[in-house]
């Protein structure tokens, strides 16, 4: 039997001449033989004494491709129907005569020139049509009447009796259909389709539609989902309302930088607008924090790294603060001892009033246990009870190998759930710490993270500038620069890596990143407490890379992670 194009039970047909048509047309060739049935089209058509071309839809009831005969347009039309010599077409229903705005042949004509065109389109008979604007097989058009049999003879302007197909030409539609396409070859069939043009042939009728997903209209769509407080953490805020000291420890991705900003704001915004301090670890972070703080809160919230903190406050002091005057290798001992001693000294002789009746810590799992004493003194001594913060989380454990917090926190509040990232980057970060980590039920599921191998390192970079590349191009993900990090981990952030990726600059300025002038590049241990959209990381896979490390950078990708790690 012929392929029936879209494939229905032919009983299910409504129309009933088309119905009989149909059936004649499977019975009597082989599924090589397509039929397509109630073929729509839509092409504009240009308006007469005007530029305009509006769009004119149509449809055609059958189309016939044989392999062997060629092309062939039908136009079927049931009950009784009277052609006149004018050119007029009725049709007589219940005693009533009804004129048909065109006769069956200028309809049918009109199809075939319309789907004509659009093989015209596709490139493969585009070029063998050149100008003569033929097909490179027999094709012609024929009008069915499946109900009635022709007589008399046609109007001049219609046709000629071989494209009449009617009900006796139903019983052998094969020959039906040959003799109307000899009629339009002038002779014997002779331009049978090739392989290539039955091939394109599906694709001129059977056009793929595809919509693809456009990336940036993805992640926007997954920021909406995730750009929400949880039960948890709307929950928490509200325990802390009675709690002055607390400890609050969440998994990465949890919202803790989030929920201590919004205890910035509620302190310093209270009845009586607290003089509050939010002290971090990483300076990029409070770079970040800093430009999202409310104008109208900076006479009374500091945001500052604790080495931010030490020099301000020694310098406010007049105490000699100079960590680059020591030798390199005894630096990190000026910052672990030196540093929280001058503090102390400069607390001592800072007025009351320009101390802190809050305090808010996030990463505290990166402060030294010397640093803590030292904080304290930055509290205002008449403050009986000051707020005291303290986020942290001690998976994310970097520069310390013992961390600890001040014993008059309490125990912690646990924030268990991470509502950064996908489910499936979420999930990845916790397959490295080998732990459960809950996400948010509503969060998106997102792509799954890509894992390249790099030999080497240009290997490595040659495989995430083309990552960047296809995020950043109109074609590809269309995504802004400021959405897109590549951070690098030890032993690859030498040089090596190009300055642009096609117009797109690199930038290792974090402002520049921000303002969307291009894709940063860092180190992960700078961008931590940082995310993005999108993460290429590039990691040399030394057996001294810690398990923290990957966690930390795997979990700074909201929605994108690609991962290229070089094994050698």
């Amino acid at each position: 039997m012929a392929t029936l194009i879209p494939t229905t039970d032919v009983e299910s047909i409504d129309n009933f001449g088309e119905r009989l048509v149909a059936a004649a047309l499977k019975a009597c060739f082989d599924k090589k033989t397509l039929v397509y049935h109630s073929y729509p089209w839509l092409r504009p058509k240009k308006l007469d004494n005007s530029p305009r071309t509006p769009l004119q839809p149509g449809e055609i009831d059958f189309v016939i491709i044989h392999p062997e005969y060629g092309l062939l347009v039908l136009e079927v039309k049931g009950g009784d129907i009277e052609l006149r010599q004018d050119g007029s077409a009725v049709v007589h229903k219940g005693g009533t005569v009804h004129t048909l705005k065109e006769s069956p042949f200028t309809q049918v004509q009109r199809n075939y020139q319309n789907l004509r065109d659009l093989y015209f389109e596709h490139p493969h008979f585009k070029r063998q049509a050149g100008e003569r604007k033929l097909l490179p097989f027999n094709s012609g058009f024929a009008v069915v009447f499946p109900t009635h049999r022709y007589t008399w003879d046609l109007p001049p302007a219609d046709g000629v009796p071989q494209i009449i197909i009617d009900a006796d030409g139903l019983n052998d539609m094969e020959k039906s259909i040959k003799r109307a396409l000899e009629a339009w070859a002038g002779g014997a069939v002779s331009l049978s389709p090739s392989e290539s043009d039955l091939r394109f042939s599906k694709e001129v009728m059977q056009r793929e539609f595809r919509l693809l997903p456009a990336l940036w209209r993805t992640l926007e769509e997954q920021e909406e989902q995730l750009n929400r407080l949880t039960e948890e953490q709307y929950r928490l805020l509200g325990m802390l309302k009675n709690r002055r000291k607390a400890a609050i420890e969440g998994v990465a991705g949890s919202g803790k930088t989030l929920l201590a900003m919004h205890l910035v704001e509620r302190l310093a915004k209270g009845e009586n607008g607290l003089r509050t301090l939010f002290v971090c670890y990483n300076r990029p972070l409070a770079d970040w924090l800093n430009s999202q703080l409310q104008p109208e809160l900076r006479d009374r919230v500091t945001i500052a790294t604790y080495h931010q903190l030490c020099t301000q406050w020694c310098k406010k002091a007049g105490i000699p603060f100079a960590p680059n005057s020591v030798p390199k290798e005894d630096r990190q001992d000026y910052w672990d001892y030196t540093a929280p001693e001058l503090l102390e000294q400069a607390a001592g002789l800072i007025p009351d009033g320009e101390k802190f009746q809050s305090i808010i810590v996030d990463e505290g799992q990166d402060f030294r246990p010397t640093w803590w004493d030292s904080l304290e003194k930055a509290f205002c001594p008449t403050e009986e009870n000051p707020y005291f913060y303290v986020f942290y989380d001690s998976r994310q454990n970097l520069f310390i190998e013992n961390p600890c917090l001040p014993a008059n926190l309490g125990e912690p509040f646990v924030l268990p759930t991470n509502c950064r990232n996908t489910q499936r980057i979420a999930q990845h970060c916790a397959d490295i710490i080998e732990a459960e980590i809950e996400t948010h039920p509503n969060a998106p599921q997102g792509a799954t993270p890509v894992e390249h191998q790099a030999k080497d390192l240009d290997e490595a970079i040659r495989i995430a500038t083309k990552q960047v590349g296809q995020w950043v191009t109109p074609s590809g993900g269309n995504l802004r620069p400021d959405q897109i990090a590549v951070l690098t981990g030890p032993g690859t952030d030498n040089n090596g890596w190009p300055d642009r990726v096609g117009n797109t600059p690199f930038v290792t300025d974090f402002d520049k990143w921000r303002a969307g002038e291009g894709v940063l590049r860092c180190t992960w241990r700078r961008f931590k407490g940082l995310e993005a959209d999108a993460l290429v990381l590039a990691e040399n896979l030394r057996k001294d890379l810690s398990l923290a490390d990957r966690y930390v950078a795997t979990s700074r990708a909201k929605h994108l992670l690609t991962i290229v790690s070089i094994s050698a």
